[in-house]
């Protein structure tokens, strides 16, 4: 050989090398074994590998997906911690082995106490939203002696509430039970909460569950309002006389501003609210697995620190459980004069709200009760 081309042969070697396996790469196509089967092309089974995986993965999103988004879809093997029997299929077809089930049991039981003590709170939390006014409740032959009962139920909570100044200045008929449950002229104050007044036709028994809730949430909500005590302090600079120079006549003074407003104690009134009205919606929204929301509507009068206190009761309430969803406030004393010479804790707003009343009476009581 030429010595000339003994420093190539390495490399014209791995050349030829190069050109072969190049060779075989293009010619050969990749083949796999498979126990038990004939050879099959890779090709082929990563395309196999690439729909498994791609069903797999559409499986797994459909399993998140919310009920809106499944629409009629049916998803087999979801597992739902509060269904015994959804508990079992999925153990019975998946879990192997005794451990796996105590501890997976175990949890299950543990989810269903926590479940069913929590719907016993909230019946709790609204069972006297459900308490009947009368023995005779939806009994269809004693409308007139259920009506009868329902109407002193009213006269209790009206003269109630009416002792704590809420309804404002009562005569002394508007303070008499009998005549609050028997005369018609008791309408106009029945109706500021909403009340059936009558004296002919009578509710049937199919409308006694929604006259008694609704005469429960009114009975709660006015007793809770008619309760609120809000603090009133005396402005100060409203109970001193200023002394100013006199426009008409500059080397003379005169005094302006002069209030004399007596001390809180005087007029403990102005700390309460007055309820003009308090109306229930006819029918709830919801039920079945969660509450029944009955919406209300209230106006309620006061000085500020009153309305503010009223507020706060409605916010903390939680038998039942109350969300409030706003207020409008009103201006009651339109003489922009007259507001500038009166204490600011005597000038009266108006409250307008509306509140959801969340009734859970139809859950299971808890263990005990």
């Amino acid at each position: 050989m030429n010595n000339d081309f003994k420093p190539f042969i390495f490399w014209i070697i791995c050349g030829v090398i190069l050109i072969v396996e190049l060779a075989f790469f293009f010619v050969l196509e990749p083949t796999k074994k498979m126990k038990g089967r004939r050879p099959q092309d890779a090709y082929k089974v990563a395309k196999d590998f690439n729909d498994q995986f791609k069903k797999l993965k559409d499986d797994f999103d459909a399993r998140s997906m919310s009920t809106e988004q499944l629409g009629n879809k049916t998803v087999p093997d979801l597992i739902n911690p509060a269904d015994p029997n959804s508990i079992n299929r999925v153990l019975g077809k998946y879990i192997v082995g005794g451990d796996w089930v105590n501890i997976i049991d175990q949890k299950r039981q543990e989810y269903q106490k926590i479940h069913k003590d929590l719907k016993g709170h909230l019946h709790g939390s609204s069972n006297m939203l459900g308490t009947p006014v009368s023995e005779h409740h939806t009994v269809t032959a004693m409308t007139t002696l259920w009506y009868s009962d329902y109407s002193k139920a009213v006269a209790d909570f009206l003269i109630e509430i009416g002792g704590t100044g809420a309804l404002g200045p009562l005569s002394e008929n508007q303070r008499d039970k009998q005549w609050l449950t028997l005369n018609m002229d008791a309408k106009p104050l029945r109706d500021r909460f909403g009340f059936v007044t009558t004296d002919t036709t009578y509710p049937t028994a199919g409308q006694h569950v929604g006259l008694t809730k609704r005469f429960r949430i009114v009975e709660v909500l006015g007793k809770a309002l008619a309760g609120a005590q809000g603090t009133v302090t005396r402005d100060p600079l409203l109970s001193q006389k200023i002394v100013i120079p006199d426009p008409t006549n500059p080397e003379k003074t005169k005094e302006v501003a002069v209030v004399d407003v007596p001390s809180p104690e005087d007029n403990p009134g102005l700390g309460r609210v007055f309820i003009e009205s308090i109306h229930v919606g006819d029918a709830p929204v919801g039920g079945g697995e969660g509450p029944q929301c009955w919406e209300v509507e209230i106006h309620l009068k006061g000085t500020p620190g009153a309305l503010f206190a009223a507020i706060k009761v409605l916010d903390e309430m939680h038998r039942p459980i109350v969300v409030r969803l706003g207020a409008q406030w009103t201006h009651l004393t339109p003489d922009k004069n007259q507001r500038l010479k009166t204490d600011a804790r005597d000038l009266w707003f108006g409250l307008a709200t509306k509140v959801i009343v969340c009734d859970f009476s139809h859950f299971p009581p808890a263990a005990g009760n």
